[in-house]
Formats: C-alpha cells, sequence, structure tokens
C-alpha cells in the first residue's frame, strides 16, 4: 500500500462514481493512505463522504479545480496524557 496517492484524471474521461468505486477496495490503499482526489464542479455530487476505511477530510475549490482530500481520522489528543 501506498502512503499518499494523488489522482487527477481527464475530467471528461472519468465516471467520478466509477473511479471512487474502485478506489474504495483497491489494494494499494491503506487505512492509513491520504488520498487526494481533482474533480471538475459538475461532480462534485459524486464525490463520496468516506472511501473504504478512509474519510473525507477536506474538500475545496481552487479556481476551476475542486479537491478532495481522503485519510484515516486524526487521532484526538489526550491532554491528560501529556502531564
Amino acid at each position: 500500500a501506498f502512503d499518499f496517492i494523488s489522482v487527477t484524471p481527464p475530467y471528461e474521461a472519468v465516471k467520478y462514481t466509477q473511479l471512487m468505486a474502485s478506489l474504495e477496495d483497491h489494494p494499494l490503499i491503506s487505512p492509513t493512505t491520504t488520498v487526494i482526489v481533482e474533480y471538475p464542479r459538475l461532480s462534485k455530487r459524486e464525490m463520496p463522504d468516506e472511501l473504504g476505511e478512509l474519510v473525507k477530510l477536506r474538500d475545496r475549490k481552487y479556481g476551476r479545480t475542486y479537491v478532495a482530500i481522503y485519510g484515516p481520522l486524526p487521532e484526538e489528543d489526550d491532554d491528560e496524557d501529556q502531564y
């Protein structure tokens, strides 16, 4: 499995529901992988909140480009353990 995967397909050549479904169970993605997916505005509703065991951490717009970042949920810090 990889630590980081960037997915930037040609917008018009991809069905994002199929792409995301194929990524969900892909053996190269582990529960600790960070996945960044670039997509067009018209596909925003096709981007799931979860990708297998990963969750959508961010979903941002950069000009005409949208980027969704999936990864493991951040662990909560327990301040009592530090003292």
